[in-house]
């Protein structure tokens, strides 16, 4: 099975004001040793982690520094890495997405050159989108309950079409 896992590793007095994707969060040893203690616990669940990208994430109109990463192995197992990254890294919740074409939901993914991300994040929030991903070059939006139409009419008069893969969104809560 293929997933994704979002995470957030930093709190907040580790995060710039400004959104970036050169925040200084992601040269800290503290980020450094997340991040390989992320692949050790991966491996002793049996899962694979490829493709760690940094990303500026929004929830609930905020900006934070974020990490995506592909995660392969079985659905339980990654299940259990997705409960052990909760407890271990302190996080409110883990996203995990699967991908597959019997999917409940639909991530939305618009390229673009996200040069300015205040701005582009101050468009979503605009549009009453209060969560998603920026990388450099790309705004991913995961649909749960129903990203409106309106929302993405607007967003394809700004940034162009939709690609909209299906997928699974589970939430890991403590």
């Amino acid at each position: 099975m293929e997933a994704s896992f979002t995470l957030t590793p930093f709190t907040e007095s580790d995060h710039s004001a400004e959104p970036s994707f050169n925040d200084p969060f992601f040269s800290t040893d503290r980020y450094m040793k997340f991040v390989e203690r992320l692949f050790q616990v991966s491996e002793q669940q049996q899962v694979v982690l490829k493709d760690l990208t940094q990303t500026i994430g929004l929830w609930r109109g905020y900006h934070e520094p974020s990490v995506t990463v592909k995660a392969y192995g079985s659905h339980e197992a990654i299940d259990r890495t997705g409960k052990v990254i909760l407890e271990e890294f302190n996080q409110d919740a883990v996203r995990v997405v699967s991908f597959t074409s019997a999917g409940q939901h639909s991530r939305y993914m618009f390229k673009a050159d996200i040069s300015k991300p205040h701005d582009v994040i101050r468009q979503l929030v605009d549009l009453g989108i209060m969560s998603g991903h920026l990388t450099k070059n790309e705004i991913r939006l995961d649909e749960i309950v129903g990203l409106p139409e309106a929302q993405v009419l607007a967003l394809m008069n700004l940034y162009g079409p939709a690609h909209i893969i299906p997928c699974q969104v589970r939430r890991i809560t403590r």
